[in-house]
């Protein structure tokens, strides 16, 4: 359903997510940002930031998209998990599986298998983003680190670190040709692509600041290992930024080689994650071990290399 509101002089001056939380007093303010930011909801047809200042005149356009029921159902948990205590949950997230609903999937998340897991917990946290205690999330393709917290209070001290940049992410990455430094930072904003939507690309306007650091660590027969850093964490970043660099990620169909049988999936693994502890302020590490096919592909395309190295 789409709708348009006409910004009056009265409402002039406030930021954008405030205008329409006052205006839609029945949506979370976290919904309505997500919209801003998925670009369903735009100022004078254009894609606008969530604190963009109002203006006399402004016409917002809102592209509601299919309501969801406020609810999840609990589905079979079984995933690895690396650690927990009463406050977080981290689990070693398989390739194949969304980490929480959207447009055409309600069914099969992470999300869901939180609520089987322990529903009276996470349905305390559970509100129209449908993320209950997901603070970060990855791509459905990339196996890895996910980070869950099991307390509103954990939840909100984790995604203040998240925002704050105060988390270590370092995920390893098989791809395509080769880095053309053995160490390259790549800084940017990354923003939707001007003609085909589902994708991100690297943007002049209307992004989000974009920053990777990247390390070869093997190259064989044509292939890179590379070990990515990333300081912030936007959609499809490492993905983005290795194709930007002429090494895309092996499997990857969206911004990779076409016909490539190196992997039926993105060759992308969330290797580790440093953060401190929301309740103690400790820091704290953890490693995801890698899944069969990426530890397979590691084993047939870079035989010579040192591979106990990256099990430690």
């Amino acid at each position: 359903m789409n709708e348009s509101l006409t910004v009056s002089l009265e409402e002039s001056g406030g930021r954008f997510d405030r205008f329409l939380t006052a205006k839609f007093p029945d949506k979370t303010r976290s919904r309505l940002q997500h919209l801003i930011e998925s670009e369903n909801i735009k100022v004078n047809d254009s894609p606008s930031k969530k604190n963009y200042t109002m203006k006399e005149g402004d016409l917002v356009s809102i592209n509601w998209p299919e309501d969801v029921p406020l609810t999840l159902n609990p589905e079979t948990f079984d995933f690895p998990i690396i650690f927990q205590d009463d406050s977080i949950l981290v689990i070693n997230k398989p390739a194949g599986i969304v980490v929480h609903p959207g447009a055409g999937q309600h069914e099969g998340t992470i999300a869901n298998a939180l609520m089987g897991y322990n529903e009276a917990l996470f349905s305390e946290m559970l509100d129209d983003s449908m993320r209950p205690g997901i603070v970060h999330r990855l791509d459905k393709d990339t196996s890895g680190v996910l980070l869950v917290a099991k307390t509103p209070d954990a939840l909100g001290r984790l995604s203040s670190s998240f925002a704050n940049r105060q988390v270590g992410k370092t995920y390893l990455a098989i791809c395509h040709g080769r880095l053309k430094k053995k160490i390259s930072r790549v800084e940017n904003f990354i923003g939707r692509h001007p003609v085909r939507r589902k994708e991100m690309a690297i943007v002049d306007s209307n992004g989000k600041q974009a920053i990777s650091s990247f390390t070869e660590l093997a190259h064989e027969n044509g292939l890179s290992l590379i070990e990515a850093v990333i300081e912030t964490g936007r959609t499809h970043q490492i993905r983005v930024h290795l194709k930007s660099l002429s090494c895309p990620v092996a499997g990857d169909s969206t911004y990779g080689k076409k016909n490539d049988t190196v992997s039926e999936r993105q060759m992308l693994h969330a290797w580790k994650l440093q953060i401190a502890h929301p309740d103690s302020k400790e820091d704290i590490s953890f490693t995801a071990e890698f899944p069969s096919d990426f530890s397979d592909c590691l084993k047939a395309q870079f035989p010579d290399y040192m591979q106990n190295e990256l099990s430690e």
